[in-house]
């Protein structure tokens, strides 16, 4: 099946305001692997771990990476997949990217299209604040996680967040309530991943020389569970 890319899809989406089908599109992620020796990796792709394909490298290159609370991260190229060692204490890793200016449909107004990622090392750091304008937090309540989405640092209610666990890599889709959250059950220890989309944000800027009006979002998280 041919992959759709990002602003294809989510120009059309962002101007209707509708919810947003996202299979098969492509999202920031960023995720850390376990063991003496971790290292973040970071790619533009439908799953945490795939490499980026090729069209959208430069995209990722220009990706900025930190550590939550630390340095900015250099990263490397490794067969699509941009990595960075970092410390065995390591918690949370933060990445972003501003893909740019699009059209809304039947408008004369541009939105922004602005893509986030947060990797958590553990289920307890998956409730660190990045700061991002967009983010996902998680905690475990009992055998479930809650995950709640912010924009501005704002709970965000009816907002669409997708959600995989480490035995079935079957997507499944959630709406937050009033507070930004969702629930999801704890299946096994590994990875799990939760992204969110923020359909329209008002908010004018400029970017690479043109004028937006709104801007939409899409923030991803991962963390693993013992």
């Amino acid at each position: 099946m041919k992959k759709l890319q990002l602003p294809t899809i989510l120009g059309l989406s962002a101007a209707l305001l509708l919810p947003v089908t996202s299979a098969h599109a492509h999202f920031l992620w960023g995720h850390v692997t376990p063991g003496a020796e971790p290292t973040f990796r970071l790619s533009i792709s439908e799953m945490p771990g795939e490499g980026t394909d090729a069209d959208h490298i430069e995209q990722a290159k220009d990706s900025s990476a930190w550590l939550v609370g630390g340095k900015d991260l250099k990263l490397t190229n490794t067969e699509g997949l941009f990595v960075a060692p970092v410390a065995p204490d390591s918690k949370v890793i933060a990445a972003g990217y501003s893909w740019g200016a699009f059209p809304e449909k039947g408008k004369k107004t541009l939105y922004l299209l602005d893509l986030y990622a947060k990797a958590a090392v553990t289920e307890t750091a998956a409730a660190t604040a990045a700061n991002l304008p967009l983010e996902v937090f998680a905690r475990r309540d009992g055998g479930q996680f809650v995950a709640t989405v912010k924009s501005q640092n704002k709970p965000l209610a009816k907002a669409e967040v997708v959600v995989t666990s480490p035995d079935n890599k079957e997507e499944k889709t959630f709406t937050t309530d009033k507070n930004g959250s969702i629930r999801f059950p704890y299946t096994k220890s590994g990875l799990y991943t939760v992204r969110a989309i923020n359909v329209s944000t008002p908010r004018s800027g400029s970017h690479n020389g043109k004028q937006y009006s709104s801007v939409l979002g899409f923030s991803t998280l991962t963390f693993t569970a013992a």
